[in-house]
């Protein structure tokens, strides 16, 4: 079960734009490779992600809390700007069991500020930018690092080391996240790419690799992070 809303919503600080979802059940059909599986945070986290990247933003998350979500399966979602504009999480099971959901499944939900993430886009198209003349180099970087550690704090950690010397870091995607075997209990292997590229020169092996050095090193030291 897949729903959303789009309208005006009222709060102390006035009237805005809101868009609201929510999903429960499984995230996707059946399929001859398996069976369907039961749809979870990083489900509904890339449902508002595309939703940000279609109104022009591109959001970070950190964690969060809220008296009607689960703790540990609820993140703001922030515009560039550093402005709050939204929130997303499992739904608790007193709220579920106060409401007569379905005991069997998790629902998911998140809320964005529409108005909010309008005003962050137009901030973004204040700021013009010369288009890159020289090649971008990407390496793709495999880590083994506790599962509660969130996604945000991992980037942060490799935005850092990225400003040091060598290849400029300018862009961080995380393409894949796995749990099972051959990565221990509790841990959870996450891939990244990373993407360098400098404004004033074209850039050699040497320099990507002195910036990725770097960045494993802090991962390594702030996070224990295990290269796979």
């Amino acid at each position: 079960m897949r729903l959303f809303e789009i309208g005006g919503r009222f709060t102390t600080s006035g009237e805005t734009r809101g868009a609201g979802l929510a999903w429960a059940g499984t995230a996707g059909p059946d399929h001859w490779s398996g069976g369907a599986r039961d749809v979870d945070f990083f489900d509904v986290k890339g449902i508002v992600e595309l939703t940000c990247a279609a109104l022009g933003v591109t959001p970070r998350f950190a964690p969060a809390t809220e008296p009607y979500l689960v703790d540990g399966q609820t993140a703001s979602v922030i515009a560039p700007t550093g402005t709050v504009v939204g929130i997303v999480g499992q739904v608790a099971p007193s709220i579920a069991d106060a409401r007569g959901l379905p005991r069997q499944d998790r629902v998911f939900v998140a809320e964005l500020n529409l108005d909010a993430i309008d005003a962050a886009r137009r901030v973004a198209e204040d700021r013009i930018r010369a288009l890159p003349r020289h090649p971008f180099v990407v390496r793709d970087l495999s880590i083994i690092v506790a599962d509660v550690l969130p996604a945000e704090i991992i980037r942060g950690t490799i935005q850092a080391a990225g400003e040091g010397q060598g290849a400029p870091l300018v862009a961080i995607e995380f393409f894949d996240r796995y749990q099972g075997k051959g990565v221990p209990d509790g841990s959870v292997s996450l891939s990244v790419r990373l993407t360098f590229q400098a404004p004033d020169r074209t850039l050699t092996d040497a320099d990507v690799q002195q910036s990725f050095d770097q960045i494993l090193a802090a991962l390594v030291r702030e996070h224990g992070a295990v290269q796979r």
